[in-house]
């Protein structure tokens, strides 16, 4: 099983301190739903190759950094309940388990010979001097065992006592302790023991004892005791803890670390009894083992899981964002002068970290009405300046708690970066030009005209520097004739501009990487054709840029650019993949925003030396059978099938590692090629020697590793030199024999071969349509009498199966009239352009159900940076869609089907292979012919006539490309297809380069909708964005949870949604749409590929519609058009006049409490506010809290149906109610006025002449005629 790899944060680990944040450790927890066979996990060991072993109560497992292989009954384990493992010099892995003395090694597990039936279980293993192993056995009285030459003997039986520990002071003298009123040690002296020291037990003894850095380790509950084999030295833990506490346990964590297990924790100490600072973990986590590994990596066993710990994980934390935020929303970091963090989001909230949580202090959506804050400038901790698209604001704070920011003044625009000089001048950069702030006066001073995005101003050259779109240009106070000039110092768009104290310039850009400018503005580039975002500098001489997957540091010593060093730190794994949004400095801490949260990392962790990667060749398979592993092999013609698995062993690296491979020999002209997947498969090769070359490297590794591995196919008999030889003299003398003869019947035979081929189309023809018409028909005729004499029955099932075989009817008829218009040309292409990869991908997903359902492997296997060309996607569906129907038709159950694509020079080449019946050689001429279908001898005829593959042929045709197809009697079938890359077609009207957009959809509305795309698939996304995005904005999640998140902070006009997803699938997300009242209006459109009856399921979710897969990109625009018309439709009803006071007259019948669910919202609505009539102070925020919704969920939501603000709303309701009452009542227009909710009589009175065009008094006199 592949794990996806990613961080769960479980415990608390206190490395360093950011103040008032709540950190937490980046684990990778491992559970069983990753692949663990169970969370009871008793202990782990890595051994000699790298592989991690994991002993559990329901098996063991090995662990390669990507997958678990999980050993069980069914592998000859004599148990289930695994509890340790242990490695010999030999390589052999032994198991504690009960009963068996069992080892695994070359890749199967052996059992040793026992001189006895009693039942034990193996506690654990020692090595032996000389070679074998010693085991001990848990129990009350227990034995010691020794294992030679797969051979077990009993070595001594203890009355009353157990063994608790073996030690090996060298090679030649062993130790054993044990454990009953005290702790024993014995030495063994040939083949017996003799007692070396005796501890009388106290009270307060606990049976333990480790071997650990050359010295015996024994413990109370308050004190540790070693034993050098020369004295006893006693430990306190109040002195090595430097607190109270009782020691529970002692675990040997490696060679120079020992964990002690206590009342409040567990605590590490070295090889000299001193606390190893940064890794105290909690008692929380009901730890069984600690195992660091070679490579510093530490491996928690526990009850609840395996995790991991890599040195750099020890460094890092986690702090997560408010859930009101969606992922990727924090845009700007900043610190305040104590040093408390403070985020600006995209929504325009403003936040602090205060202790253990995120609180808002300013929201710029309800001072200024929205907008993304950008930048974030303190000038103490009672002022400060922000700056976005919505404008420039100066805010204060009087309140004592710290957190409540009003708007001292603000100034409207689009404002980009604020900077401050070494002098104290503030300088604001915007959309108009480039500002200078007065602090005392707040006032803006223009300095500079144009788009600026970035600014910061030298003070000892008077030097501008400003960031635009159009590069970096530097401005100069005193220029010619003393006045300003400006110089274009690089043509690269800039993001942000930093000045460090040398005076060079560091300038992010665009996608282009980091440049540094010294004061001669020589430049150099560190990471070319890299988007870097923000820029910050430590204390400590370090400059650092954060990237979309990393950070860039540069130290700061050194004059001239070319001698500044730099190294790029990849954060990839840490993101979750979510890109970084910006960088944020203070001491040696660095916050960086990302995905849902902050990322904190101690800068030294950052730096901590990764291990290297450990390249293997894990298993070879040849025709199915696994090989022993060794260098090179020798094979016989037979064995062509040959699989070769590897890995790259990187606990440190995880999902970090890129492979290529390499195939040489016998002709093969193969370069090196880029794969994810971690293994290769060779299928017919030819006789002859090959080498097939494996590299393996991570992000932090110049150098890739290397291995290879050599096998040589032998021919087969007939191969061989002479037998060529002997069989090309036979050839031709049959061939000159038989040339008269064939010479003298072809005349005769071609025309009996072109009579019986037209006579077998005819009655294929005739086959056809009586077979294929008259089963639908029968249905149909059959259903229609038994409506028309039983008229009163059920018909909703009949008329159901009417209409499918009518659509069956349709296909067919659909199918002939296709070939017809491609034998005339009537059938025009239609190209665009684009990765014509990921829409290969999405068809061939598209029919995973289906292969699943006969138990068939469907595998597209493609290039994995895409191929960008012109085709036409309605053609090359009905290609594609025939062929791999076909391939899984013909493929037996357990079979295989492969789709493989790549460029081959100037042509586009697609393969469908499979393993399933073939066809015979002589068929294969026909196989393209109309209505032909091979006669299999032997084998069943399936369903069909044979008009696919003749579509197919014209198809390709048509796009001016080449099908052919190769295959083999019960061994399977290759088609290959080849299209022409071309960049510029010869035919323009043809061609279409972005969808045209929809008709529908431009009526609905004049801005583009928003659409929701909720689909785990990213290349299915990929081409769905690439259909819809010149119609519609388009938002995107990847499960049905995240769909909701995203749905509920948007509220878009329509969603689409696979149904099978990961979490939550999208029946789920559809019926938590429809419960919910911010979103129960909103069209929902499923994806599926599933049967009716989950299309049932579905309509009862609240689906609004479903398209099939594959779907041809039309079919699709046409229903979301027709969707969205009638959302236009009912908005415009609902909008017509006179319709609020049509529902007041009706508010409480009956008839609305069935109304559909838009409508039902309205009368809700209305209802609330009604309630509320009387009450001037009831606006908008209280009628979202009545309704449960948040205040820009509620006006989302009334322009999705009304277009217009809840506050017109509840105007008009007042405003027609208070007409209803001039007419009805003879009540004074004061107090209707204060009935209705006005504040003011005069104010009601201009709101009614302004809504109806007369004043209160001239409509009652009028009667409410002429309105």
């Amino acid at each position: 099983m592949s794990i996806l790899l990613r961080f769960i944060p479980v415990i608390a680990i206190i490395v360093f301190t950011v103040p008032g944040t709540a950190q937490t450790p980046n684990y990778i927890h491992f559970t069983p739903e990753l692949g663990l066979p169970s969370r009871q996990v008793y202990s782990t060991m890595r051994d000699s190759v790298g592989y991690v072993w994991v002993c559990t109560n329901r098996g063991l497992a090995k662990f390669d950094g990507y997958s678990f292989s999980v050993f069980n009954l069914e592998h000859n384990l004599p148990s289930l309940d695994i509890w340790g493992t242990f490695q010999d010099e030999e390589g052999k892995i032994w198991l504690s388990t009960f009963n068996e003395v069992i080892y695994f090694k070359d890749g199967q597990f052996h059992k040793c010979t026992r001189d006895s039936s009693a039942q034990f279980f193996i506690y654990r293993y020692y090595e032996r001097e000389g070679d074998g192993v010693y085991f001990t056995t848990d129990q009350d009285t227990g034995n010691l065992y020794e294992v030679v030459h797969d051979t077990v003997r009993q070595i001594h039986s203890f009355d009353n006592e157990k063994v608790i520990g073996i030690g090996s002071a060298n090679e030649r003298q062993t130790y054993f302790a044990t454990a009953d009123d005290g702790i024993k040690l014995y030495k063994k002296v040939l083949d017996s023991l003799a007692l070396e020291l005796e501890l009388k037990s106290q009270n307060d003894f606990i049976k333990r004892a480790v071997w650990f850095a050359s010295k015996w380790c024994f413990f109370t509950q308050d004190s540790l005791y070693t034993y050098d084999l020369m004295k006893i030295r006693s430990v306190s833990f109040s002195d090595l803890l430097d607190q109270d506490l009782v020691l529970n346990r002692v675990i040997v964590v490696s060679e120079d670390k020992l964990g002690l297990l206590t009342s409040k924790g567990t605590f590490i100490v070295d090889r000299n009894l001193k606390r190893v600072p940064g890794m105290a973990f909690l008692s929380t986590l009901d730890l069984n083992i600690i195992k660091e590994d070679r490579n510093r990596n530490i491996w928690i066993s526990t009850i609840n899981g395996l995790y991991l710990l890599t040195p750099r994980n020890i460094g890092s934390a986690q702090i997560y964002l408010p859930k009101t935020l969606s992922p990727n929303s924090c845009t700007k970091l900043a610190f305040d002068l104590d040093h408390r963090i403070w985020i600006g989001a995209k929504s325009g909230e403003l936040f602090v970290l205060d202790k253990d949580k995120f609180v808002s202090c300013f929201d710029v959506q309800d001072h200024f009405g929205g907008g993304n804050i950008r930048t974030i400038h303190f000038i103490s901790n009672r002022r400060m300046l922000i700056a976005g698209d919505f404008g420039f604001a100066v805010l204060s704070n009087r309140a004592l708690n710290g957190n409540s920011w009003q708007a001292e003044h603000f100034f409207p625009g689009n404002y980009k970066h604020i900077s401050q000089s070494h002098s104290g001048k503030i300088f604001v950069s915007a959309a108009e030009g480039v500002f200078t702030f007065d602090k005392r006066h707040n006032t803006l001073d223009t300095i500079h005209k144009g788009r600026v995005y970035a600014t910061v101003f030298d003070d000892e050259n008077e030097v501008l520097a400003m960031g635009r779109n159009d590069g970096l240009f530097l401005k100069y106070e005193e220029g010619i004739d003393n006045e300003p000039t400006i110089y274009k110092a690089l043509d690269k768009p800039v993001r942000d501009i930093h000045l460090d104290d040398s005076g060079r310039l560091w300038v992010a850009t665009n996608g282009h990487g980091l440049f540094v400018l010294d004061k001669n503005l020589r430049q150099r580039v560190i990471l070319e054709n890299k988007i870097v975002k923000s820029i910050a500098e430590d204390g400590n001489g370090n400059l650092w840029a954060v990237t979309p997957d990393g950070l860039i540091k540069c130290s700061l010593a050194g004059e001239a650019p070319d001698q500044l060093t730099w190294q790029f730190i990849n954060l990839k794994q840490y993101t979750a993949a979510h890109e970084l949004n910006d960088l944020s400095l203070v001491n040696e801490t660095i916050i960086l925003a990302a995905g849902k949260g902050l990322k904190i990392f101690n800068a030294d962790s950052l730096l901590t030396k990764r291990e290297q990667p450990n390249l293997i060749i894990s298993k070879v398979a040849v025709n199915g059978r696994t090989l022993a592993l060794k260098p090179s092999y020798e094979l016989n013609h037979h064995q062509n099938k040959i699989q070769i698995h590897y890995v790259g062993l990187s606990y440190q690296s995880l999902g970090e590692i890129k492979y290529q491979t390499k195939l040489e020999g016998q002709g093969i002209q193969q370069g090196w090629e880029e794969t994810k997947v971690r293994y290769k498969e060779f299928v017919s090769l030819q006789p002859g020697t090959y080498t097939f070359r494996i590299r393996a490297a991570d992000s932090a590794m110049n150098t890739p590793l290397e291995e290879k591995i050599t096998f040589k196919i032998l021919p087969p008999w007939y191969g061989q030199l002479w037998a060529k030889v002997m069989g090309a003299i036979l050839i031709i003398s049959l061939l000159i024999l038989g040339f008269n003869a064939a010479m003298a019947q072809k005349t005769k035979q071609i025309e009996y071969k072109n009579l019986k081929e037209l006579d077998i189309i005819k009655s294929r023809l005739y086959t056809y349509f009586t077979h294929e018409f008259q089963s639908p028909l029968s249905i149909i005729k059959g259903i229609s009498e038994e409506l028309l004499f039983k008229p009163n029955s059920d018909t909703a099932d009949g008329i159901a199966l009417i209409n499918r075989n009518a659509d069956h009817l349709s296909r067919l008829v659909k199918q002939l009239l296709d070939l017809r218009r491609l034998e005339v040309a009537e059938i025009k292409t239609t190209y665009v352009y684009g990765d014509v990869v990921s829409y290969l991908r999405y068809l061939v997903d598209s029919f995973q159900p289906l292969a699943l359902n006969k138990q068939i492997t469907l595998q597209l296997i493609a290039p994995g940076d895409g191929v960008s060309m012109h085709y036409d996607p309605e053609k090359l569906n009905l290609i594609i869609r025939n062929l791999i129907s076909n391939a899984i038709k013909f493929t037996p159950p357990g079979g295989k089907v492969e789709v493989e694509v790549e460029q081959e020079g100037q042509y586009f080449k697609i393969q469908i292979k499979d393993n399933g019946i073939g066809i015979e050689k002589e068929a294969l001429s026909k196989i393209f012919g109309f209505f032909q279908q091979p006669d299999q001898r032997g084998i069943a005829q399936m369903p069909g006539y044979g008009i696919g593959l003749s579509l197919v042929r014209e198809l390709v045709r048509l796009l001016r490309g080449t099908v052919m197809i190769e295959s083999k009697a019960g061994e399977g079938t290759n088609f290959i297809l080849r299209f022409p890359i071309d960049e510029r077609r010869s035919s323009p009207s043809s061609l279409q380069t972005r969808p045209e957009k929809s008709s529908l959809t431009s009526k609905v509305k004049g801005a583009q909708p928003t659409l929701l795309i909720v689909e785990d698939n990213q290349d299915v996304l990929q081409f769905l964005n690439m259909v819809l995005q010149a119609d519609y904005h388009i938002i995107q999640a990847t499960n049905g949870l995240e769909g909701l998140e995203t749905a509920l902070s948007f509220i878009p006009e329509i969603v689409i949604s696979d149904v099978l997803m990961p979490e939550k699938d999208g029946f789920w997300l559809c019926s938590q749409l429809k419960k919910n009242t911010a979103t129960e209006h909103i069209p929902i459109i499923l994806l599926t590929g599933l049967d009716e009856e989950s299309k049932t399921y579905g309509w009862k979710s609240g689906a609004d519609a479903f398209i099939t897969k594959p779907f041809l990109p039309t079919e699709l625009k046409a229903k979301i058009g027709q969707l969205l018309l009638t959302q236009a439709r009912l908005r415009e009803k609902y909008r017509r006049e006179g319709y609020v006071e049509e529902l007041l007259q009706r508010l409480h019948s009956e008839a609305l409490s069935s109304a559909k669910s838009d409508e039902a919202f309205l009368v809700n609505t209305m209802k609330i506010i009604v309630a509320n009539l009387s009450d001037a102070q009831f606006d908008v925020e209280q009628l979202a809290r009545e309704l449960n919704l948040s205040r820009s969920q509620l006006f989302r939501k009334f322009n999705n149906l009304l277009q217009q603000p809840p506050k017109t709303f509840i105007l008009s309701i007042r405003l027609t109610t208070a007409k209803k009452m001039l007419l009805e009542t003879g009540k004074s227009i004061k107090e209707i006025a204060y009935e209705t909710g006005f504040s003011s009589p005069n104010f009601f009175a201009r709101q009614f002449k302004k809504t109806f065009g007369k004043s209160p008094s001239e409509f009652r006199k009028s009667g409410g005629k002429n309105l």
